[in-house]
């Protein structure tokens, strides 16, 4: 994988975000791949860090949506 196909991995997740279609580990896990095999661990731990900051946030608002519509 080259630089130019991670910016286009890139480009598409942050699409899917601003369309609020949620992404699933597939793009992240690309672009972890493709940084580490570039030797570019700065932003394969970036990656990382966003991932789990997005995932942490469909969480806790899918809880907030079911006590706000259970309780």
């Amino acid at each position: 994988m080259h630089k130019g196909q991670l910016s286009k991995v890139r480009e598409v997740l942050l699409e899917m975000k601003g369309s609020g279609v949620s992404p699933n580990r597939n793009p992240y896990n690309i672009l972890v791949h493709g940084y580490c095999k570039l030797r570019r661990l700065k932003e394969a731990a970036e990656v990382v860090d966003e991932r789990i900051i997005y995932t942490l946030f469909g969480i806790v608002f899918s809880m907030f949506l079911v006590e706000s519509s259970c309780f």
